[in-house]
């Protein structure tokens, strides 16, 4: 038999075949190799050595008295505690007792109790049928050479004495071992001899594994385990519905299948989550708590053991990192943050389009009818029309001396329809409104913060305001493909996508910022070849609302911590440079989604506060008086910064934040917030490529964000407001200033 890759020869007694057989046993297999491994498995490695002869003395070998052992004393101790180790394991696996036949065979047999023995002569048993003369020789001269003539007696009495055997029952007295061999073959396994079946179809051994749920789940979520388990030479097919694993091949492949996919079975992770309080939140927040999409993007199998309490089982720990990863993520518990919309006057007159570019969402926001609002039979459409209509009257080609002159009642309407398109589209009322509601910031007195912040900062990100509808409990084709749209009111729930490819070739036309000379195509050809843009990466955590991880804190006081981001630069080998790095909290977020279904783009208006979780070290006062010694001995303010946080120094050794390469980043940080030790976990990383530009003299914000399979990827064109509150108190004047810039942008597509 040919196999790949080295192997290790065990050597066992074969119950099906007269001669001893030797097969191969690979090592279990992961699924991050693409080969078979050259290990074997570990259980099944023979530890002993072998005592080369080192002759003592001048005469030969043959000469040298000769010790002969009984099987019982060269017995491999070693390998029988390893597997007795695998068996004490508490291994709930239904294949593992079908599987491990050759193990028995190591069993001393002169010891085993009857009920021991009975298990060991069934292993002998054949998985088929029917076999040829030869074949049935073979097992009976097996038994026969295995077993005494005491061990088969009584094997065949325990067997008579139950029911079923009631009609077969035959006195063992004076019997001999070869008619006791018979009598099991026939009587108690019911083989029959076939006389039309040849010497080569025994050669092919069929046998079906049972398997339960998690055993399914595990070797589908390896999609080349049953290749590589197959590449021995045998056939292997999972029966999905009847719950079983079909080999065929030799004994020995078929054995040898066995034992990997039971190491591969072992090698499983199994973890148990206490997911009480997070389904409370996610009830309180949703009004529902599912596990049905997050099991959607894992390879995680979930058991419901009761309480709230669930047993996970993954082929590798860093998958249940990332269930709980997003579960945080999808639940996104935020007390620091409050959000509303401001609908348009009559939005029932208004029309819901279903919108159907998922990729430029979060996993979260995926799959579920969302719809944007657009008022395609509004006069604005029309007086366009109609003033345009006017206006071509003028043109050169009715410019003669026979063209009608329009009258004065034609001047008044062309006057009355400019006169409409300049009315503001949001009043002075409105945008004070939206003032004072961004610039409350009173939630915050009931929950943990720094006590110092920076300056609230202004922000209006152009997009579009996606209304969720009713989600169907039918999963029927029709309601997939003809989503209900939602009845729209302020408490109807909505995302928000920047993802608007209008507003993203409005922006790249506009004039670099601080530069007047490039525009237009310009703009592309500059992006990678100079230095006007910058690459940065955000990673975005959350307080782990799971009981491990902040055994101290309780959860109500838990929930009172904000959001946490880090912000780095990136070199130009795309490596992070430590000099620009930032770990920030959310001390608090207003945002109010304004609804424009006149135009083309809504408008997403934010005020934030953040907070430096870094000290950054003060100058020293008298630097004069420093000796050389304690100058050359003095560490660089970018390192004396993160003393105040060591739990940033674990995670960044942890991680692995090269974009070159692989990226990899720990689950979780431990963070200082005010004397207070609390574990956060990592919930998403998105990759920014900004570049400023310039419209009416306000900065414009492009950025081109990568956030991979789960943040998706999108556009954003953010107005910019000021970094810091105006000392005259004319904040609000500045803030209708940002608005109004904004809402001209959006006029123009």
């Amino acid at each position: 038999m040919l196999l790949r890759g080295r192997s290790r020869l065990v050597r066992h007694l074969d119950p099906q075949k007269s001669q001893h057989v030797f097969f191969s046993v690979f090592p279990a297999l992961s699924s991050s190799k693409n080969v078979i491994p050259t290990i074997p498995v570990p259980e099944l490695q023979d530890s002993s050595t072998i005592r080369t002869f080192q002759p003592q003395s001048s005469r030969p070998p043959s000469s040298r008295k000769q010790i002969f052992l009984e099987p019982r004393e060269t017995f491999n101790r070693n390998f029988n505690s390893r597997i007795e180790d695998i068996k004490s394991s508490g291994l709930e696996n239904p294949i593992e007792s079908k599987s491990m036949t050759f193990i028995e065979s190591e069993v001393d047999i002169d010891e085993a109790s009857p009920e021991r023995l009975i298990g060991i002569i069934d292993k002998f048993k054949p998985a088929v049928a029917e076999v040829n003369r030869m074949r049935f020789r073979s097992i009976q001269q097996e038994l026969e050479k295995a077993f005494s003539q005491q061990q088969l007696a009584s094997y065949l009495e325990q067997n008579y004495s139950k029911v079923e055997f009631a009609n077969s029952r035959r006195s063992t007295r004076r019997v001999s071992k070869k008619k006791l061999a018979q009598r099991i073959i026939n009587d108690i396994w019911g083989i029959k001899v076939n006389s039309k079946l040849t010497e080569t179809s025994d050669l092919i051994t069929k046998k079906t594994v049972p398997l339960s749920d998690l055993d399914i789940f595990l070797i589908r979520s390896n999609r080349r385990l049953l290749h590589w388990l197959s590449s021995n030479g045998c056939r292997i097919k999972l029966v999905k519905d009847k719950k079983e694993l079909e080999i065929s091949g030799t004994t020995s492949q078929v054995s040898n299948v066995e034992v990997n996919l039971i190491e591969f079975l072992r090698q499983s992770e199994k973890q148990e989550l206490n997911l009480t309080d997070i389904k409370h939140l996610f009830q309180e927040k949703y009004g529902r708590f599912s596990l049905e999409k997050v099991a959607g993007y894992t390879d995680v199998f979930f058991k419901d053991v009761g309480n709230d309490i669930y047993e996970v089982h993954s082929q590798t720990p860093h998958q249940v990192e990332r269930l709980k990863r997003l579960l945080l993520w999808s639940l996104n518990y935020n007390k620091h943050s409050n959000e509303v919309i401001t609908l348009p006057e009559e939005p029932e007159k208004k029309q819901l389009f279903p919108f159907k570019d998922e990729l430029s969402l979060s996993w979260n926001n995926r799959r579920q009818p969302l719809f944007t609002l657009k008022d395609c039979g509004s006069s604005r459409s029309e007086t366009n029309h109609r003033l345009l209509s006017d206006l071509q009257r003028y043109d050169d080609a009715n410019m003669n001396i026979d063209a009608e002159i329009p009258n004065k009642e034609n001047d008044s309407e062309v006057d009355t329809i400019i006169k409409d398109e300049d009315a503001p589209i949001l009043s002075q009322n409105k945008i004070n409104d939206i003032y004072d509601q961004l610039y409350d910031f009173d939630y915050r007195k009931n929950l943990i913060s720094l006590e110092t912040t920076s300056s609230p900062v202004f922000t209006i990100s152009l997009g579009n305001i996606l209304f969720e509808g009713e989600q169907q409990e039918t999963k029927s084709a029709m309601s997939k493909l003809f989503p209900t749209p939602p009845e729209l009111s302020e408490t109807t729930k909505f995302k928000f996508n920047s993802n608007v490819q209008l507003v993203a070739d409005k922006a790249l036309s506009l004039p670099i910022h601080s530069t007047s000379s490039t525009s237009g195509s310009d703009v592309l050809d500059d992006i990678f070849r100079d230095e006007r843009y910058k690459n940065s990466v955000q990673i975005t955590f959350l307080p782990s609302l799971f009981v491990e991880d902040n055994k101290d804190i309780k959860m109500e006081d838990l929930t009172k911590f904000q959001p946490v981001e880090l912000w780095v630069d990136l070199k130009h080998n795309m490596t992070p440079d430590m000099d620009t790095l930032q770990l920030v909290t959310v001390e608090g977020e207003n945002t109010n989604y304004v609804s424009l279904p006149s135009f083309k783009s809504d408008l997403k208006v934010s005020c934030q506060l953040s907070g430096n979780l870094l000290q950054e070290k003060g100058e020293l006062a008298q630097d004069f008086e420093l000796s050389i010694d304690d100058i050359l001995n003095s560490q660089a303010d970018r390192y004396t910064r993160f003393k105040s946080q060591p739990g940033l120094g674990g995670f960044l050794s942890r991680s692995k934040l090269d974009f070159q390469e692989e990226t990899s980043i720990s689950p979780y940080i431990d963070l200082n917030i005010n004397g207070d030790i609390v574990r956060y976990r990592f919930i998403s990383m998105e990759f920014r490529k900004k570049l400023s530009f310039d419209f009416n003299g306000r900065e414009v914000q492009y950025n081109m964000v990568e956030g991979g399979n789960l943040g998706g990827r999108k556009v954003e064109v953010l107005f910019v407001g000021d970094m810091a509150l105006d000392a005259s108190g004319e904040e609000r004047k500045r803030f209708g200033q940002l608005m109004n810039d904004a809402v001209s942008f959006v006029s123009e597509l």
